[in-house]
């Protein structure tokens, strides 16, 4: 069904560029003088309108205890879409190791480009899934690239890569020098359909992924069951309801509270029933077969 994805289909990173209006659905803690940022996203289907709206029901309306968002911040929370993009990875070390996982969970098509690597990657890349080039870098190695991840302790190795990157309009991850490349990518963690990650500026890995277990701590568990059992019924009111508010009006009755207390007393079933009665009077009804499917 259109608008019906396998989960993890998007990589959280925050970009390097000026922003200089706030992101939609995150907020700010203050945190020795700069901004700590806690990031949560409902895979949407158009993220920026829906999530802003709060018409996912993920984040609260209005959020509490967090100060307004810091202009002076030039880091650009998104998630990016990496579904059978080129992506490679300069280096065969822990962190390149770390990488690989995550860009293969989002369905990146994964070059390791390394002399020697961990036991992981080389046990990866027998099972075919991502492409092993033992050797060190080359000039060339980029090409048709879309993003590529420094990971050597190399300087020169590091320069000479992210330079090749740059004329070629490569997206960067420099693991050596986060602030040089386009984009960071946070410590993160998917529950199903919901993706947390925090991201504090560089400045403390380690207070990064305490922030990101307070938060995970903190998501009631439903959450996920919930989303996973309304997006096939969210993809029809987006196709089929023209009038803007009462769209959202449908919308937001599929993760109320009244649908996240009936999915927690009742069950997924009793929930499907409830957002059937929201597409009863569409052109198009869920089609057979996916109700099991989001059960």
């Amino acid at each position: 069904m259109e608008g019906i994805r396998k989960p993890f289909d998007r990589f959280p990173l925050h970009l390097r560029i000026d922003f200089p209006a706030p992101p939609p659905g995150g907020a700010y803690l203050a945190s020795a003088g700069r901004p700590a940022f806690i990031f949560v996203v409902c895979q949407c289907d158009d993220w920026a309108t829906v999530c802003a709206d709060r018409e996912c029901g993920v984040l609260p309306r209005t959020p509490t205890s967090l100060t307004p968002y810091n202009a002076s911040m030039s880091d650009l929370p998104v998630m990016l879409r990496v579904v059978d993009k080129v992506c490679v990875i300069i280096g065969g070390g822990g962190v390149a190791a770390r990488r690989l996982t995550s860009l293969l969970e989002t369905g990146a098509q994964v070059t390791v480009i390394a002399p020697q690597v961990t036991e992981a990657i080389d046990a990866t890349a027998k099972t075919g899934r991502c492409r092993l080039v033992q050797r060190a870098y080359e000039a060339g190695d980029l090409a048709g690239a879309f993003l590529v991840v420094i990971a050597t302790d190399d300087p020169a190795v590091n320069l000479a890569a992210a330079a090749e990157a740059d004329q070629r309009g490569v997206l960067i991850n420099r693991t050596d020098a986060a602030q040089q490349g386009d984009l960071t990518i946070p410590a993160h963690v998917h529950h199903g359909p919901v993706t947390l990650t925090a991201h504090t500026s560089g400045i403390s890995a380690a207070a990064a992924t305490a922030i990101l277990k307070e938060t995970a701590a903190a998501l009631d568990p439903a959450w996920p069951g919930l989303l996973t059992v309304v997006e096939p019924y969210r993809a029809v009111l987006q196709r089929d309801i023209r009038d803007r508010s009462e769209r959202r009006r449908r919308l937001l009755c599929l993760t109320d509270a009244t649908a996240l207390k009936l999915y927690k007393d009742h069950g997924a079933e009793a929930l499907r029933q409830r957002c059937q009665t929201l597409v009863a009077d569409l052109p198009s009804a869920v089609p057979e077969g996916m109700e099991s499917q989001s059960a």
